[in-house]
C-alpha cells in the first residue's frame, strides 16, 4: 500500500498469506527482504503502485496492474498456489514494474493474459526461479507478451531445474512498433507454449536465449515459431540446451530480419512436422523490402529438421545464409556446427559461409561434415557454391565444398575440406583477389582500395587483410598494447587477434625516421609468450634505452 507524506508517495510493503496474485522483484524489495528475511510461510508481497485496471488499490484478487502510475513490484515465495486474471507488469507510461516467483512449491495459474512492458516507454521484468511453475489450462488460449507498448521493453527469466512455464497459446517477444522483448531460459528451466513469435511487428525487436544442459524451449502443440516475423528477431541455443519447435520460420515477411545461433556440444535446434524456412518469401511475389535470415551452426551445435529446408528465397530477392563456425565445442573438440535432415523432400540454399574462430589451427586436408541428409528423395539447389567450389574465411582459411550423393539409398552428405587459399593478386594491390571478392564482392569495388578504412576502425584494408580481420566490421580489428616499461626490467606486449597458423615476430627500432635508414628494425627474442583465447602475450627483455619503437610482424 502507499501513504501520502507531503508531496511524495511512501511505499509500504503489503503481505498476504492466503491464496492470491502475482510476482515481481526490484532492488527495493531485495534490500528489504535481505534485512527482515523472507516470510516464514507462503507470502505474496508487493511494493509501490499495485492497483486494479482503474487505478484503485488492488483488492488482492482479479485483474492487477503492477506499476500503474508509478513503479511497482510483486514477489511470491514459499509454497502456495495462486490464480490470476489479466496481469500487467509496467502498465503505465514510463514506469517500471517487476514480478518474481521463487521456490519449488510456488505455482501460478493464469486465466487471462500476462503483459510485461505494457505502457508507452515502460519497462517490465518477470522472474521464475528455483522450481517455481506456471501452468495454464489448454482450453484458455491466452498469451504472454514481452514488450507490448510502443517503445516499451519486457523481460522474462526462467532459471533452475524444476522451473517451468506451460502456456496454452502464444509467446510474443517484442510485439509492437519500437517495443523490445527479451527472454532467457537457463540452468535446466523449461518453457512450453503453442506458438513463439520473436520480433512480431515492424521495428519491434525480440530475443530468446536458451542456455545450459536440460534447458528447453518447446512448442507442445501445433503453432508457428516465428523469428523476425516483421521486425528483428533472434534465437540463441547454447551450452547443451534444446529448442524443440514445430513450424520454424525465420524472417518470414518483407523487410524483416531473423538470426539463429546454435552453438556448443549438445546444443540442438529441432524442427518437426513442417518445413524449416529461413527468409523463404512468398513464391512468385517480389519483395519490395527483402527479408534477411542468418543461421549460424557453431562449435558442435546441431540443426535437425524432418522436412524441407529452405535457406533464402526461391522466387524472391530475400537472402538466407547458412554459416558454419569451426571452434572448440566446450568438450575439447575442434568442430563446426552441422545440420541433420531426416526425410527431406527439397533443399534450397542461397548462401553458405565458413568461419574459423581465432586461435584455432587447422591443417590441410582436414574434413568436416556440414550437412547430413537421410532419406533424401527429391532435389537440391545451391546458388553460390557449386560442388568443388572454394570458400575463403576472413582469417585466410579456405575450404573446398564437396557433395557426396547416393540418391539410391537416399543419402546426401555435404563436407568441407581445408585447402590452400588462392594466392592470386591479379590487380597487384597486395590484397588477395579471393579475399577482396569475399569481403567486397569484387576486386574493383571502390571501398576495397588497400589504403581505405571502410568500417572506420582505424585500420585500413591492407592492415585488415594481413591481420585476418573483417574490413567491414568496426568491432573487428588488430590491436597492440603494452604494460609499463621500467628500465632494465622485462615487460609485456600483447597482440590480438591471435591465430595459431600464423607466425608473429617482434621487432625493435631505436627511432623512427625517413632520413636515417641506418636505424633499422631488428628482431627481438621474447623471454616467453603465452596464448589466451584470441590474444598472444609476449614478455620482452628489459632495456637501458630511454626510447624505442616496437612492432609485430605477421607472416602467413
Amino acid at each position: 500500500m502507499t501513504t501520502l507524506e507531503g508531496d511524495t508517495m511512501k511505499a509500504e510493503p503489503v503481505t498476504i498469506t492466503s491464496r492470491n496474485p502475482f510476482v515481481g522483484i526490484s532492488m527495493l524489495i531485495l534490500t528489504i527482504l535481505s534485512v527482515i528475511g523472507p516470510p516464514s510461510q507462503a507470502a505474496l508481497t508487493y511494493f509501490g503502485s499495485v492497483t486494479d485496471l482503474d487505478g484503485n488499490p488492488w483488492p488482492g484478487s482479479g485483474h492487477v496492474a503492477v506499476g500503474y502510475a508509478a513503479d511497482g513490484s510483486m514477489y511470491l515465495d514459499g509454497s502456495t498456489s495462486i490464480v490470476l486474471y489479466d496481469t500487467y507488469i509496467a502498465y503505465g507510461e514510463g514506469v517500471d514494474g517487476s514480478f518474481a516467483m521463487s521456490g519449488s512449491g510456488c505455482s501460478l495459474e493464469f486465466t487471462a493474459n500476462l503483459l510485461v512492458g505494457n505502457g508507452i516507454n515502460s519497462s517490465g521484468r518477470v522472474t521464475f526461479r528455483n522450481g517455481a511453475r506456471m501452468i495454464q489450462p489448454t482450453y484458455q488460449n491466452h498469451h504472454i507478451i514481452l514488450g507490448l507498448g510502443v517503445g516499451s521493453s519486457g523481460e522474462m527469466v526462467l532459471t533452475g531445474y524444476g522451473t517451468k512455464i506451460r502456456l496454452s497459446d502464444n509467446l510474443y517477444c517484442g510485439h509492437l512498433t519500437g517495443a523490445k522483448g527479451w527472454m532467457e531460459v537457463k540452468d535446466g528451466a523449461v518453457w512450453e507454449s503453442a506458438g513463439i513469435h520473436i520480433g512480431y511487428q515492424a521495428d519491434a525487436e525480440g530475443e530468446v536465449v536458451v542456455k545450459g544442459s536440460g534447458s528447453i524451449l518447446r512448442q507442445w502443440t501445433n503453432g508457428r515459431a516465428e523469428i523476425g516475423r516483421s521486425g528483428h528477431g533472434s534465437l540463441i541455443v547454447k551450452d547443451g540446451a534444446l529448442a524443440d519447435l514445430r513450424d520454424l520460420r525465420v524472417a518470414d515477411v518483407e523487410s524483416s530480419y531473423g538470426e539463429v545461433l546454435v552453438t556448443g556440444a549438445g546444443s540442438r535446434l529441432e524442427n518437426h512436422y513442417s518445413a524449416t524456412q529461413f527468409a523463404r518469401g512468398a513464391s512468385g511475389v517480389p519483395d519490395p523490402e527483402p527479408a534477411t535470415a542468418i543461421i549460424r551452426l557453431a562449435r558442435g551445435g546441431v540443426l535437425y529438421t524432418h522436412s524441407d529446408l529452405y535457406v533464402g528465397g526461391t522466387a524472391t530477392s530475400s537472402t538466407g545464409t547458412l554459416v558454419f563456425t569451426i571452434g572448440n565445442n566446450g568438450s575439447g573438440s575442434i568442430v563446426p556446427g552441422h545440420a541433420e535432415v531426416d526425410g527431406v523432400l527439397n533443399l534450397y540454399l542461397s548462401h553458405l559461409q565458413m568461419e574459423v574462430d581465432p586461435g584455432v589451427a587447422l591443417t590441410l586436408g582436414q574434413q568436416f561434415t556440414l550437412i547430413d541428409y537421410q532419406s533424401f528423395n527429391s532435389s537440391y539447389t545451391f546458388e553460390n557454391v557449386s560442388e568443388g567450389g572454394v570458400i575463403l574465411t576472413p582469417n585466410h582459411y579456405a575450404f573446398r565444398i564437396n557433395y557426396a550423393t547416393d540418391l539410391g539409398s537416399g543419402d546426401l552428405a555435404i563436407t568441407a575440406t581445408v585447402v590452400a587459399p588462392p594466392v592470386a593478386d591479379g590487380d597487384g594491390d597486395e590484397l588477395l583477389d579471393a579475399w577482396e571478392i569475399l569481403c567486397f564482392g569484387s576486386t574493383n569495388n571502390p571501398i576495397g582500395d588497400p589504403d581505405l578504412d571502410p568500417d572506420g576502425d582505424g585500420r585500413n584494408n591492407i592492415c585488415e587483410h594481413v591481420a585476418g580481420t573483417d574490413p567491414l566490421d568496426p568491432e573487428a580489428y588488430c590491436f597492440i598494447g603494452m604494460s609499463d616499461v621500467p628500465a632494465n626490467t622485462p615487460w609485456e606486449l600483447f597482440y590480438t587477434p591471435y591465430e595459431a597458423a600464423v607466425t608473429y615476430d617482434i621487432e625493435r627500432a631505436a627511432e623512427l625516421t625517413t632520413t636515417n635508414p641506418a636505424s633499422p628494425w631488428n628482431p627481438v627474442i621474447p623471454v616467453s609468450n603465452t596464448v589466451s583465447g584470441s590474444e598472444i602475450l609476449f614478455t620482452i627483455p628489459g632495456s637501458s634505452s630511454d626510447n624505442a619503437f616496437y612492432r609485430v610482424r605477421i607472416s602467413r
